[in-house]
């Protein structure tokens, strides 16, 4: 799960850019994950030193996600974009967004 030196993250973590003002404390607060995991899935980043554009792996935990009734869970795969899920499960954009409203859709 670690980042390597190439900034590839490996199995059980997910690329995310840092964007301008962002924290380590920031970003483990959006994607609700414990600051330590953050820092421990990214041992070659300085925490004082995030430059806008970089690539922190964030570590992701499967949970049993319980979805609404008529909904059905999906796990997100390399190149899914929102624009294309919406599409496959014949859904709005917006009502997407709306039903994941913790997902980054960037």
């Amino acid at each position: 799960m670690f980042c390597s030196d190439d900034k590839k993250c490996l199995q059980g973590a997910a690329p995310y850019s840092i964007q301008r003002d962002d924290t380590f404390y920031k970003i483990s607060k959006y994607y609700s994950i414990n600051l330590d995991d953050l820092l421990e899935a990214n041992p070659y980043t300085d925490p004082d030193k995030l430059n806008e554009g970089d690539i922190l792996c964030i570590p992701l935990a499967y949970q049993n996600v319980r979805c609404h009734s008529g909904s059905e869970n999906y796990t997100i795969q390399e190149n899914d974009t929102i624009y294309g899920l919406a599409q496959r499960f014949n859904v709005k954009i917006d009502a997407l967004l709306k039903a994941n409203s913790r997902i980054n859709p960037d």
